[in-house]
């Protein structure tokens, strides 16, 4: 695991800017070459060890990852990991699609969410949540009518459990 190298932190930051209004200038990132192939990671400990005046040197150790799952960069731009989205999503200005009760059962049984007129602003990945509660990160297709659904299926909620939901 390494530190994000700086000419890619420089491609990222914007990103997370532009397509979701997150200033993420307390963050760090990694990921397995500090490149933004593959599996990118964040964490504010580093910088709160700076805060200390204390160094963390990771250089001679072996770590599988450094803090939470961010997300991949796409074609389409930066998707969120689940965690991340949740994490993040207060911080977020830009492209999050409110849902209702309906649609969250069906997101939470891990189905795709058809949007009602006007519920998106632009396609694209997109911060999902339902009142307060962040739930994950999705993608409004380019008809501006589906929002499909990202969630791993060991984190969908079965069907039988929908029924006893109190959203």
């Amino acid at each position: 695991m390494k530190k994000l190298l700086m000419r890619e932190e420089k491609r990222l930051r914007p990103m997370l800017l532009e397509q979701y209004g997150i200033d993420s200038r307390d963050i760090e990132f990694y990921s397995s070459d500090g490149s933004l192939k593959g599996k990118i990671y964040f964490s504010s400990i580093p910088k709160i060890l700076m805060e200390h005046n204390k160094k963390l040197d990771i250089s001679s150790l072996k770590i599988n990852n450094i803090g939470l799952y961010l997300g991949v960069i796409t074609n389409d731009g930066l998707r969120l990991g689940m965690d991340a989205a949740q994490l993040l999503g207060r911080r977020a200005r830009k492209n999050i699609i409110e849902i209702d009760r309906q649609q969250l059962v069906e997101w939470l049984n891990g189905k795709h969410v058809k949007l009602k007129k006007g519920q998106a602003i632009s396609p694209g990945f997109c911060i999902v949540k339902h009142k307060d509660i962040f739930l994950g990160s999705g993608k409004v297709g380019r008809d501006m009518e589906t929002l499909y659904n990202y969630t791993p299926k060991a984190r969908r909620v079965k069907e039988s459990m929908l029924n006893q939901l109190r959203v």
